[in-house]
């Protein structure tokens, strides 16, 4: 074997990754992934709840709209409208797949309240909800019981906050 063959032949050992390199990089990888995915998808989470609460100011504005330029109806039909609303609104949105709609109507002894209710789909990934009263005021709850109950506060990691 000449000297130039044995340089050769050098080089080409000196080509590629061992097992030993390659499984290290798959065990970072694995890390990474780990850390990063459930951040990622708290982040697409809070992104698509951005958007439920953009949606629940336009459906109250929209029935605060109705409300005033046909102030004469009866409960039935008011709630009617709401659920109407709602639902348009829920069709044209973007989190339709991860999130639905819901309308609780309360009529008391002539006081009126309508609360609206973003709560996470069953085949979704996604935990946080949303409740808004017809002020206005939009709160994101931890699950689905707390935005049920109307939670207005935390308690014990429990609860709703308001945005």
């Amino acid at each position: 074997m000449s000297e130039g063959d044995r340089i050769l032949s050098d080089t080409r050992k000196d080509k590629g990754f061992t097992l030993l390199e390659i499984l290290l990089v798959l065990v970072l990888v694995g890390l990474l992934g780990m850390f990063a995915l459930p951040a990622y998808r708290q982040y697409v989470e809070r992104g698509r709840l951005a958007q439920a609460a953009v949606d629940l100011t336009a459906i109250n504005q929209a029935f605060k709209t109705v409300r005033l330029k046909q102030p004469a109806q009866s409960d039935s039909e008011w709630e009617s409208r709401l659920q109407n609303i709602t639902e348009a609104r829920q069709s044209a949105s973007q989190v339709d797949r991860h999130y639905r709609y819901e309308t609780v109507w309360e009529a008391d002894g002539g006081i009126r309240r309508y609360y609206l209710l973003v709560l996470p789909r069953a085949e979704s990934s996604g935990q946080l909800s949303l409740w808004a009263d017809a002020v206005g005021n939009i709160y994101r709850c931890t699950d689905e019981a707390a935005a049920r109950k109307r939670l207005r506060e935390f308690a014990d990691g429990v609860g709703c906050e308001k945005l």
